[in-house]
């Protein structure tokens, strides 16, 4: 392929240039949270944002990769006509678990989505980030058990399907989150939970079970 005329590449890069000016983090958040309002209203409860794995680049340049989620954030369009609207922010990555994520999420008005899944520690090694937020809505999806590995999602599906049993309780997990849910719901604030059916082979069975630790614990 011939090489481009310096006249094209000025052209090509002109128009580079003009993209990337054009796609600020403010019309990137736009385009992420507007049809969400639009669509839900007030009904609009959590909105998160999943960071997959980093490279270890990345991860070696974490100071820049906080500034510009803390950029992302605060360019986000308010979430004031949903009164219980929260936007989230879950890693897969424990080198993001330090005071200075805790504060882009504090400084943004974001909250730390409890993401238990094999990649990150445990309930218990995450605790300390919920209590730098403190107070604020609980956040957490409950999503992949330690038990299948860090990369054991599709072992997960074939081991638990069709779903209808637990088979890896986490009991554990389950009494610690119920812990935390009432203590925050107690204090006044909203607590937001999904689970997923690779937590412990059945979503409905293990929500149930959770329901009723939470209500064990109100007595």
């Amino acid at each position: 392929m011939p090489s481009p005329t310096p006249r094209c590449a000025e052209r090509t890069a002109a128009r580079c240039r003009r993209t990337r000016s054009s796609s600020t983090p403010r019309s990137r958040s736009a385009k992420l949270v507007e049809p969400a309002l639009d669509g839900l209203g007030t009904k609009l409860g959590v909105l998160v944002f999943q960071l997959s794995p980093l490279p270890l680049p990345l991860l070696a340049r974490l100071d820049e990769v906080l500034q510009r989620l803390q950029a992302l954030l605060q360019a986000l369009p308010s979430l004031a006509a949903a009164s219980d609207a929260v936007v989230a922010v879950e890693v897969r990555d424990p080198e993001f678990l330090t005071p200075a994520f805790a504060r882009v999420l504090r400084d943004s008005g974001a909250a730390f989505c409890l993401g238990l899944q094999a990649k990150m520690p445990g309930i218990d090694g995450q605790l300390p980030m919920l209590r730098a937020m403190w107070p604020g809505p609980l956040v957490c999806r409950w999503n992949l058990n330690p038990v299948n590995g860090a990369y054991g999602y599709e072992s997960a599906e074939k081991r638990y399907a069709p779903f209808d049993k637990v088979l890896d309780p986490d009991p554990h997990t389950r009494d610690t989150l119920a812990r935390v849910i009432a203590a925050t719901t107690d204090a006044g604030h909203n607590a937001y939970v999904t689970i997923s059916n690779h937590a412990e082979g059945c979503a409905p069975l293990s929500a149930a079970a959770l329901a009723q630790a939470v209500v064990s614990r109100r007595g």
